[in-house]
């Protein structure tokens, strides 16, 4: 019967583990969108959003009828704690990747030749989003301690854009309505950081039970 409560353990990880691989390809996809200004990927986005949202559907229902079947132990309260509030995290990632394609698709193509620090702060996101998944799959403290520090240099280059973006509509009138999706696409990428932060500080109280969360360690900008 232990070895029968294990397995499901398992496949709530394993689709954590899932959902996860499918939101660091969603954001990807959105940015090529932008990017390469191929609005035939749009479709492809809002399709992969439909497949998190119905992981995230299965992994609530997954620990809803794990905690109403059985009597987990504090450390397994704690793997299936973590594992709503991260598929809700990761669920919100695929939200603003949609985001993203959609506004990249409102774009008037070769409007704006200078996406500032947008490609910059998407590959930070992305590595930040990256090893949040890695330090829950390896269970590494260290790895999640370090990385809501590193996603203040997301706010830094977004705020960056956004200051540039704002000089760049008052000298282009024509196209602020282009300018203005950018700015938004960058605070989609900035949110990721944020979801991705947000995830290592759930694992970090996954694996030790303490909660960092608003404390000096963690501080960011949301």
């Amino acid at each position: 019967m232990e070895r029968f409560f294990h397995s499901e353990l398992d496949n709530i990880r394993t689709d954590m583990i899932r959902m996860g691989s499918k939101s660091v390809d969603i954001v990807r996809l959105a940015i090529r969108t932008l990017i390469e200004n191929d609005t035939s990927l749009v479709g492809e986005v809002i399709k992969s959003d439909d497949e998190i949202d119905e992981l995230n559907k299965t992994i609530d229902a997954e620990v809803v009828r794990y905690f109403t079947l059985r009597a987990p132990v504090a450390k397994d309260v704690r793997l299936l704690t973590v594992a709503m509030k991260c598929s809700r995290e990761l669920e919100r990632i695929a939200d603003e990747a949609v985001s993203i394609a959609k506004r990249a698709r409102s774009m008037t193509p070769g409007s704006i030749k200078d996406y500032y620090n947008i490609p910059r702060t998407a590959e930070l996101a992305l590595l930040l989003l990256n090893d949040s998944l890695d330090a829950f799959t390896q269970e590494d403290i260290v790895k999640a301690h370090g990385i809501p520090q590193r996603d203040k240099d997301i706010d830094v280059l977004h705020r960056k854009t956004y200051n540039k973006l704002s000089d760049f509509i008052l000298e282009h009138k024509k196209l602020s309505s282009d300018a203005i999706h950018l700015m938004f696409i960058s605070k989609s990428i900035e949110r990721v950081g944020d979801h991705a932060t947000n995830i290592a500080e759930e694992v970090v109280y996954m694996l030790s039970g303490n909660d960092i969360r608003h404390t000096e360690e963690t501080k960011h900008n949301h």
